[in-house]
């Protein structure tokens, strides 16, 4: 429902948008005309006679001056565009950044944990719990323990991963393992066991 009310508001302001992008294309296209008539209009209401220098040299002008006004309704849809960008990248750049993590290579090189039993493992989740419904507002007040079983969630993995060694996950469409895999990589929040 949520998606359909973004949907139905995104596909306003689109139409919004053409709508002006049409008026402005429209008024570059008719400007030169209504430009050339007025000026012979008011340069005949003057009781001035035409001459075909006179004509030739108004008509280079006006079509001169329309390519460069007819940029200047482009260059203010731009700027807008361009406006837009940069919130977004804004916005993008000022998220908080994920929970960095060691494991690799460079967890290799740390003093092992003598509790741990997985002495060649570069990776080892034990209990552990992702959840996407950290980001959702509406479960902001969930405790870590009622995110069990919520979709989005992805719970009690018990997982090893040695060096040299192919691992693979599989499962149904929507059993979770983008979740894990995002999981493992800090983007999606750990919210309980260890990694």
């Amino acid at each position: 429902e949520l998606n359909l009310d973004i949907r139905k508001r995104e596909c306003k302001f689109i139409a919004k948008s053409q709508a002006l992008k049409s008026i402005n294309y429209a008024v570059s296209f008719v400007s030169p005309v209504t430009a050339s008539l007025a000026t012979f209009i008011v340069f005949w209401a003057q009781g001035k006679t035409f001459e075909s220098s006179t004509v030739f040299s108004t008509l280079g002008l006006l079509h001169i001056l329309r390519l460069s006004l007819g940029m200047w309704g482009r260059s203010i849809e731009y700027i807008a565009e361009a406006n837009v960008s940069v919130k977004r990248i804004k916005a993008f750049l000022l998220i908080e950044n994920t929970q960095k993590r060691k494991w690799g290579l460079d967890a290799t090189k740390e003093k092992k944990d003598p509790n741990k039993t997985c002495d060649e493992c570069i990776l080892s989740l034990k209990s552990a719990s992702f959840s996407w419904l950290v980001f959702d507002k509406d479960s902001e007040n969930l405790k870590k323990d009622e995110y069990e079983g919520k979709p989005g969630t992805v719970s009690n993995v018990n997982l090893d991963i040695f060096r040299g060694k192919l691992t693979v996950i599989i499962g149904p469409v929507g059993s979770g393992k983008s979740t894990l895999l995002e999981g493992i990589l800090g983007e999606v929040p750990l919210i309980n066991g260890e990694m």
